[in-house]
This record gives C-alpha cells, sequence and structure tokens, in this order.
C-alpha cells in the first residue's frame, strides 16, 4: 500500500510504498477515504516538536471503512478516526496526552507512541478500535467534510467549557481558521441569537457573515456592547482582540480558549473577581462531546453544506501542505484521499 512516511535522515515527508499492516490485538484496519491536513503538520518532520519514534505514517483526523477490527467494530462500517490518545479526568498524576501520528503535548505521550506510532496518511490505517466512533448510515454527508470532525468537536467542547447557552451572544475571535468557523456554524446550531466574529481574513469572515446575516455579523474592535460568552480560536498575535472582548463579558460571562495565542496573556484579576468572569481553556474533546455532535448533524441542526474540501492524492503530500498552509481556511479544508477512495 502506499504510505506518506517521516523517517529518519529527512527533514520532509517521504511517500513509500509499505506492506499493508497486520491486525493487532485490540486494533483495527481502516481503508482511509479522507484525510484532514492541517496547516501545522508541516513542522513535524522537522524534529522540532515531540513526535513517534520514525519511520511512523503521520496523519491526524480521517474517515475510512473498516477492513478488519480486533473490537467491535463492524465490516463495512463509516468510521472517524480520532487520532487522540491519553487521559481524559484529573486524576491521572501526569498528563500523558497527545495524538498517535502526530505530537504529544506531554512527553508521557511517548509511551502510547511506542505501541501505536502511525496516523492516517496512508492506504489503510491501523490504530485501536477505541480511536474509531462509527458514522451514522444516516449521515449523508462526504468523507472528506466529516474528516473534519475533530475540528468541530473543539470547537464544541470550547462552547460547553464556556457554559455557551441558547439565546447568547457569542464573539468568536479566530473565526477565519477552521475551528473558529465551526464555531460559528455551531453556534448557530445551538441557538446564539446573535454571533460576532473577529478574524484576519475579510473575504472568509463574509463567507460566515452569509451563514446567517441576520445573526452573524464582522465584530467591531471599538464597540463596547456587552457580550455574554467568548469562544477564543485565535493563534499568533490576535491577544489584543482577545483583551478587548473579555473587557466586554458581562457579568458571569465567560471566556473558552481553543487557540494557540503566541504571547501570554496579560488579565485584569480584580475584574474578573468584580464581575464574576471565568476564563477557561479547553484542549480537544471527549467522546461524549462527539457523541452530541454526531446528534447535532444527524438531526439537521448543525448544517455541513457550506463546508468543502480542497482534494490531494497521498502522493501529493507537499502540495496538500502548501495549501493547507496558504489557501485553506474558514469554510473550506484540505485533505488526503488514497487510491481507494470513492466518497
Amino acid at each position: 500500500m502506499k504510505a506518506v512516511r517521516i523517517i529518519d535522515g529527512s527533514d520532509t515527508f517521504e511517500v513509500q510504498a509499505i506492506d499493508r499492516p497486520e491486525l493487532c490485538a485490540g486494533g483495527a484496519l481502516v481503508r482511509m477515504e479522507a484525510a484532514l491536513v492541517a496547516s501545522y503538520m508541516g513542522v513535524l518532520p522537522s524534529g522540532a516538536w515531540i513526535t513517534p519514534p520514525r519511520p511512523f505514517v503521520p496523519g491526524q483526523c480521517a474517515v475510512g471503512i473498516v477492513e478488519e477490527s480486533a473490537g467491535e467494530l463492524f465490516i463495512g462500517q463509516r468510521v472517524y478516526f480520532d487520532a487522540y490518545t491519553g487521559s481524559n479526568d484529573a486524576k491521572t498524576p501526569t498528563a500523558d496526552h497527545g495524538f498517535l501520528g502526530c505530537f504529544a503535548v506531554a512527553t508521557e505521550a511517548q509511551a502510547a507512541f511506542a505501541e501505536w506510532p502511525n496516523g492516517s496518511f496512508a492506504d489503510v490505517i491501523h490504530a485501536p478500535a477505541r480511536c474509531f466512533t462509527p458514522i451514522p448510515s444516516a449521515i449523508g454527508a462526504g468523507s472528506d467534510v466529516l474528516c473534519r470532525l475533530g475540528w468541530f468537536g473543539t470547537a464544541l467542547a470550547g462552547l460547553e467549557r464556556g457554559g455557551f447557552r441558547p439565546g447568547m451572544t457569542l464573539a468568536i475571535n479566530g473565526a477565519a481558521g477552521l475551528v473558529g468557523a465551526g464555531a460559528v456554524a455551531l453556534a448557530l446550531a445551538l441557538n446564539a441569537s446573535k454571533v460576532l466574529i473577529f478574524g484576519r481574513r475579510e473575504q472568509v469572515l463574509q463567507s460566515l457573515v452569509a451563514l446567517d446575516p441576520t445573526k452573524v455579523e464582522i465584530g467591531d474592535t471599538s464597540d463596547t456592547a456587552p457580550i455574554d460568552m467568548m469562544l477564543d480560536c485565535a493563534s499568533g498575535d490576535a491577544g489584543s482582540v482577545t483583551q478587548t472582548l473579555i473587557k466586554r463579558l458581562r457579568r458571569y460571562g465567560n471566556a473558552a480558549f481553543v487557540g494557540t495565542l503566541a504571547a501570554s496573556l496579560p488579565v485584569d484579576a480584580s475584574a474578573l473577581m468584580r464581575n464574576g468572569n471565568s476564563l477557561v481553556g479547553s484542549f480537544w474533546f471527549t467522546p461524549s462531546t462527539l457523541e452530541r455532535l454526531l446528534d447535532l448533524i444527524l438531526n439537521d441542526a448543525l448544517d455541513l453544506t457550506p463546508f468543502s474540501a480542497t482534494k490531494f492524492v497521498l502522493g501529493d503530500i507537499r502540495q496538500a501542505i502548501e495549501h493547507a498552509k496558504t489557501q485553506a481556511g474558514g469554510l473550506n479544508h484540505t485533505v488526503l484521499t488514497s487510491s481507494g477512495s470513492n466518497r
């Protein structure tokens, strides 16, 4: 089969023909149909991050068809691959989370990497069966769109951690990115009264306004009107917008962070105390959040039709990475497809 690999002695992605993996205990073999390419993945071969031991197949979120399983999956099921590994509770003595085939958030994730190093950029994904979630057959969206579920899940988890409720006025910083754009669609699905969006790319922001011009509008950083909640999906140097929006939180309003701001954020702790505000971080999502996300899609609350993917075959990984870095964002994302994909 064909696979993208990161190997010793190379600082780039290699496309190689390798043997089809043999099923391990507790694992599943899934024919990859579409795997999302995130812009940051271009860093993986450089050695700057903690990654699985080389050689390994990179790749994070994907959708495919079960071919073999040592777990409870059925042959022929369409499934979503969530590469997250680690604990989801506060009782674990040390952090151990990361993403198979990608990077470790905590060094203790290396134990999982040693056992299951590979990700989704291959014709067949071999990973723990627990990493695969069946997609209800009634969901008709293509695999090229559904491989974005992890980014929707991140946004939904942030909204939940921040205490979002129907009827709220929500501000989203970093709305032009993949998580931010998904958050806009989710806020509409969850009946926000108003969604104020902030971001760098005007054209992308306008496409988000078009989702529902009666509720979504491009925010004004000079405005001081109160907001109920802020979801910060921004990366880089967007901290000034973040600070402005925190100051606009009404009493008991919350700010949730799912992005990666480049610098530390100065906050007025006394103002937070007097106003009863809270700032909370939210990393990835739990299986229960994914279940709620699939229910929103299944019940037609979350409309996926505005979202699209630009597709590349496995052999064009370098072009896919460049597209993800320079052109994807908002309603469009980048995917790799295998030679056997037909969705």
